[in-house]
């Protein structure tokens, strides 16, 4: 099967939903004549039982020594509708507190609720607007034992939950929770054993219906100097047998060791091979059935990992452990790559491609807000499901990060809030709130789970669509990754009685069945439930077909041209309507009929303008069929793509969706990411010469700090620039250029493949000022392997500015995907470059 490239798919990182709610302002109480409005708690987190209404409320208390009539005002906010404004009277006594209850009407569909409140006296001014979100997601039974095609759990790091907490997370169908058994607690000295805390917190854990992802990691200080050398293994042995003997029955599955591959290990990768082999036998010994995964290995593109880490652990399947496990906290597309490239090609030279994968703590944060983190969640999990994964835990239930900065890397992996950042959850369980992933993850769960993978039917071109499935039930997950491609739409054959299409959180419509036929959107992501399908659903053509990509000519004209294949046994009449987003006046409609099994085209111009390199203007496409229900919908972005060389084409880097990482990183690399155009950010001039056969490039580069890699590592894990292109006879050539200040700087020149040291750069010198270096360098287009042909057309180009500050490999800035190191090279989404049109 072909795969898609690691960089393709990096482009999600530019997908950003605008339209999630801001968090809560403060003040989150209001108050007035002694009277005070809030959101407790308790009424943040509201769980809705099957086929009953949401029981919302809000608190309002006076403390004053006489009644009170006031008005309460509340504003409600909902992500995709407009706010509105509700007012209900109410009476107080005199020290009453009362729960205010909120029509269900207004709370009908799942999702994160901003209400906005105030009290109003008649003869007095309103008090100051309080604010407050609540969520309200479907509660979710926890599933019987075995019942799960892929169990999923939870975990908090090193803190541990309350009980209100493990309630809330049993609310969403998690069915276990993972955390820690402290050795140095259950024997502080040697000989010495107190099981009390351990087995006080695990029946608390029970109480709520959670097994036990037991991990086993660090040592008393009786037995080691550091609390995570490697263990002596007499006394490893006898505390894990310990611990199999007392509780191996409350376990779902054990983890021996956290990402032993980094510095939660001290020792070398043959020392911790010891140390699994050692809890292996002894857990399998008291417990032959339980499940023993290797250690929790964190990235294979962790700046730490210890080389040779990974194939070690792979050879060790099954003498040491059933399961491979993995952690990964990147986006979807970092986590794809990961296993289908990387762990893939170390499974293949190990001769180990057939060890089951378990993730024991893979997640998100909302770096990219929380609509991106929400719907990481369901990508991540969807694919784990899809190719087989024994379970998948997610991190974190709570972020570890405060108010102030809601949206910080690597803290923020939470579906809850903390206000303050602290692992006392104790501390700051009343002032917790949902986020919009909590949400997404009380609809993820329950399908994700139930059934098994049946079929891949997407995975190239940045569609994701997977099918899973049992007699008469199917669920089809699919969504468009790349931002820069249009939605796509495919008619599939079904004999089910409904389908069901769920978004994000949890919220439904059912789909017209046209003659065995509905219609599915890739677009953002939803779940299609295929309801008493006896036979597998089946994909049929896209619907509709347009370019991989669509620009806008030189004169800001962009054209499509939609054509859509008939999907049924009759003639159909179509109406397409297209406009720019936002822009009523550029609306344009064609009507075509279309014979059964043709296909019929739509012709659009639309005038969108200049924009700089890489803007997107979204086209809404819209489709009625004459006395048919289908009402399908897409958007098309038109991408700016084209660098001309010479004239006004603005080439500027400063984005965070520009921007990718050179590891996988985790609350302890957060120093090794982007942090703001401060840190790396890039402005471009390109200028060609047809006759002298050249093209000279400038790249001014903001970087807080300068080092380029030396001559033992590889070059583009330093301060670097990277350059790729594809001519119009699919000639492809790579180059690197190390940041070594001067006119002599190494280089890598690679054309098809295939690695060369003919003089490509006619002139070079790297400069740097300040915090500003400067890069002017020339190349031979004749050495770039490029015609006549390439100067009066365009060719495929790309270039990427690397960043490392001295303690490891860090960022990389790029215009579009398809960079990042020559294994990824893809010019799938370069961008044009017009060379012809440059005067010398």
């Amino acid at each position: 099967m072909k795969r898609p490239s690691f960089k393709s798919l990096m482009a999600a990182l530019c997908l950003v939903a605008a339209s999630h709610l801001p968090a809560s302002p403060v003040p989150t109480t209001t108050t007035l004549a002694n009277c005070t409005v809030s959101l407790p708690e308790a009424a943040r987190f509201i769980a809705v039982e099957p086929s009953s209404a949401p029981q919302v409320w809000c608190l309002v208390e006076n403390s004053a020594n006489k009644p009170r009539d006031l008005r309460l005002d509340l504003l409600l906010n909902r992500i995709g509708a407009e706010p509105s404004l509700h007012s209900q009277t109410i009476q107080l006594d005199a020290k009453e507190s009362r729960r205010i209850n909120l029509p269900s009407a207004w709370f009908e569909q799942f999702g994160v609720y901003r209400l906005d409140y105030r009290l109003a006296e008649e003869a007095s001014q309103a008090s100051p607007w309080g604010s407050d979100l609540l969520a309200i997601y479907p509660r979710n039974p926890q599933p019987a034992a075995g019942e799960s095609a892929m169990p999923i759990g939870f975990a908090t790091g090193a803190a541990l939950c309350t009980p209100r907490l493990l309630e809330i997370a049993a609310s969403l169908g998690f069915e276990y929770y993972r955390y820690n058994a402290v050795w140095a607690q259950v024997q502080p000295q040697e000989g010495v054993w107190n099981w009390e805390r351990i087995d006080d917190y695990l029946a608390q854990v029970q109480q709520h219906g959670f097994q036990w992802h037991v991990t086993t990691t660090g040592c008393p200080s009786w037995a080691t100097e550091e609390r995570f050398d490697p263990p002596p293994l007499e006394p490893w042995r006898e505390w894990i047998s310990a611990l199999a003997t007392r509780h191996s029955d409350s376990m779902q599955f054990w983890e021996i060791w956290n990402e032993p591959n980094i510095g939660f290990f001290n020792g070398s990768v043959e020392e911790y091979t010891e140390v699994q082999r050692v809890a292996h036998d002894a857990i399998k010994a008291i417990s032959p059935d339980t499940i023993v995964t290797s250690g929790g290995y964190a990235g294979m593109n962790h700046h730490k990992s210890k080389p040779g880490a990974f194939e070690a652990a792979l050879l060790e399947h099954p003498r040491a452990y059933d399961w491979f496990a993995y952690h990964m906290h990147d986006t979807f597309p970092q986590f794809y790559s990961d296993l289908h490239h990387q762990l893939a090609a170390i499974q293949q030279r190990t001769g180990k491609t057939d060890v089951p994968i378990v993730f024991t703590e893979t997640g998100f944060d909302t770096r990219h807000g929380q609509r991106f983190q929400a719907e990481t969640l369901l990508k991540k999990i969807t694919y784990a499901a899809a190719i087989g994964a024994k379970s998948y835990t997610w991190y974190n239930l709570l972020d570890r990060a405060g108010r102030d900065n809601p949206n910080q890397a690597g803290k923020t992996f939470g579906l809850i809030t903390n206000p303050t950042g602290t692992g006392d959850f104790a501390a700051i369980e009343d002032a917790i709130r949902p986020k919009e992933s909590f949400v997404a993850a009380a609809t993820a769960i329950p399908k994700l789970r139930r059934l098994p993978a049946l079929d891949i039917w997407s995975e190239n071109d940045g569609l994701f669509a997977f099918l899973f499935g049992r007699t008469d039930e199917h669920l089809l997950v699919a969504w468009r990754e790349d931002p820069q491609i249009p939605d796509a739409i495919w008619a599939v054959r079904t004999d089910a009685q409904q389908v069901i299409q769920t978004d994000l959180f949890g919220n439904t419509t059912e789909l017209p069945v046209v003659d065995g036929v509905a219609l599915v959107t890739l677009g953002a992501p939803h779940y299609y439930d295929f309801v008493g399908s006896p036979t597998t659903p089946e994909r049929l053509a896209p619907l509709v077909s347009l370019p991989q990509t669509v620009s806008p000519d030189a004169d800001g004209v962009a054209s499509l041209e939609l054509k859509l294949q008939n999907p049924l046994q009759r003639t159909v009449t179509v109406t397409a309507t297209a406009q720019v987003k936002a822009s009523l006046s550029s609306t344009q409609t064609v009507t075509r009929e279309i014979a059964a099994g043709a296909s019929g085209t739509f012709p659009m111009r639309f005038d969108v303008g200049q924009g700089a390199l890489g803007e997107i203007v979204t086209v809404d496409a819209a489709f009625t069929f004459k006395e048919i229900a289908w009402a399908p919908s897409l958007e098309i972005p038109v991408v700016y793509n084209i660098i001309r060389a010479d004239t006004t084409t603005r080439i500027e880097l400063k984005s965070l969706n520009q921007v990718l990482n050179k590891q996988d990183y985790d609350p302890h690399t957060l120093h090794l990411l982007w942090g703001s155009p401060a840190d790396l950010s890039v402005r471009a001039k390109i200028h060609s010469s047809p006759s002298s056969q050249r093209i000279k490039m400038t790249y001014q580069v903001t970087d807080n700090q300068h080092y380029a890699a030396s001559a033992e590592e590889p070059l583009l894990d330093g301060d670097a620039l990277e350059i790729g292109w594809e001519s119009e006879q699919g000639v492809r050539g790579h180059l690197a250029i190390a940041g070594d200040l001067g006119t002599s700087p190494r280089s890598e020149f690679y054309l098809d493949a295939e690695q060369v040291e003919r003089p490509l750069i006619n002139a070079i010198q790297i400069t740097r000022e300040g915090k500003t270096t400067t890069w002017e360098l020339t190349l031979d287009t004749q050495q770039m392997g490029l015609s006549e042909t390439d100067f009066e057309q365009s060719i495929r180009f790309n270039f990427a500015v690397h960043d490392n500050d001295g303690e490891g490999p860090k960022s990389w800035i790029s215009p579009t995907s398809g960079l990042g190191g020559r294994p990824y090279f893809s010019s799938e989404h370069f961008y044009r470059l017009e060379l012809g049109a440059a005067q010398d």
